[in-house]
């Protein structure tokens, strides 16, 4: 081999080598120092499969922090940029990328970019509800609260239980899994748990686990205020940490509970108004003729109520949570329990009868957790 037909050309430079199976072994055939051949890799830019030039000294792999990536986010960035931004290959931006996105993190793709998005788009997504037969039921619970010092997990796992026994196999929870951090003024006095990570872990440790119940759940304000200081959605965080716990969405969801007969899972926003059915009777009658639920369930206002408009069966749900100091100061007092779903089917899927039931806890647990 004649150094300088190598070393002069750089297919042939790569081809030998390929052929000698590495620098010292091209170093050793060609009697020159492994710097020499390192420097003509590196002038003719020789890249391994990442990326890497072969002429460079092995570096250790580049460590990205989750904090660091989300920093550079806050701008719309495409993977080349992000690579050269951490000096690694493309492949680990992507791999790093998906990490984030798992986690909850909203990371909106915008052509060849990605950006952390802080604004909350609920997207309406459509579920259906498992095939359990003409006659089943279902559960329906909302604000729960955890991380509160006014939660009322007793309650809570005691629900669940009524369920199992009733032979109920999924119910659903209309957001405010947890507490949340500094919703409104005086908030930590109402906490045990003061960080949202703290609260994350508490629910995925206590929320209810029982054999034979999936809980479909939305996220609520509480749950989702983090997101606008660009942290991660935490009911995502939960449901992947629980098997037995789905996500269904950002504050809404539609789901097909029998062929043509849909429910509509909402947490909606503002204070309470002076009648409970007031806003039940504004949300049923602000659906589109062509687009609407045959069943409404509206969490985040911790009372209840229900009532038939529009032939809409409708449904403030209660919570499991009982009166804070922001309640109390605002003269609102709480209903704690959730509901019980029964329908009935007929042999073409049609539906004959819908019941429910109302299961109250009447006197709220103090110091339950």
């Amino acid at each position: 081999m004649v150094l300088i037909n190598v070393f002069e050309d750089r297919e042939k430079l790569e081809k030998a080598y390929l052929e000698a199976g590495g620098i010292r072994n091209l170093a050793k055939s060609l009697r020159v120092s492994v710097n020499t051949v390192r420097r003509y890799l590196r002038e003719y830019k020789i890249t391994d499969g990442d990326g890497n030039y072969i002429g460079d000294k092995p570096k250790p792999p580049t460590e990205i922090s989750g904090e660091q990536m989300l920093k550079h986010l806050k701008t719309p960035m495409s993977v080349i940029d992000l690579a050269n931004k951490f000096d690694c290959a493309p492949r680990k931006i992507e791999e790093r990328i998906t990490s984030l996105i798992n986690d909850g993190y909203q990371i909106q793709q915008l052509g060849d970019k990605y950006k952390l998005e802080t604004d909350i788009v609920p997207e309406e997504k459509h579920y259906q509800h498992p095939d359990e037969g003409l006659e089943f039921k279902f559960g329906v619970i909302s604000d729960t609260h955890l991380g509160s010092k006014q939660q009322q997990l007793t309650y809570l796992r005691d629900y669940y239980n009524i369920c199992k026994n009733e032979g109920i196999s999924t119910i659903y929870n209309c957001g405010d899994v947890i507490a949340g951090v500094d919703v409104y003024r005086g908030q930590h006095n109402d906490l045990f748990m003061h960080t949202y990570d703290d609260q994350v872990d508490y629910a995925i440790e206590n929320y209810p686990r029982l054999d034979g119940i999936k809980t479909r759940v939305i996220s609520g304000n509480h749950d989702l205020a983090i997101i606008k200081k660009g942290g991660s959605d935490p009911v995502r965080q939960i449901a992947n940490a629980r098997s037995d716990i789905e996500y269904l969405g950002q504050y809404s969801a539609w789901v097909e509970l029998a062929p043509g007969f849909t429910a509509y899972l909402l947490h909606p926003q503002g204070g309470s108004a002076y009648a409970l059915s007031y806003k039940l009777q504004k949300h049923v009658e602000s659906f589109e003729g062509g687009n609407k639920p045959n069943m409404f369930f509206a969490g985040h206002w911790h009372s209840y109520c229900n009532a038939f408009i529009r032939n809409v069966h409708g449904f403030l749900i209660p919570c499991f949570e009982s009166q804070t100091e922001f309640e109390r100061r605002k003269a609102l007092n709480p209903t704690i329990g959730g509901l019980i779903i029964k329908i009935k089917l007929n042999a073409d899927k049609s539906v004959q009868e819908v019941r429910f039931r109302q299961v109250f806890y009447l006197k709220p647990k103090e110091g339950d957790y």
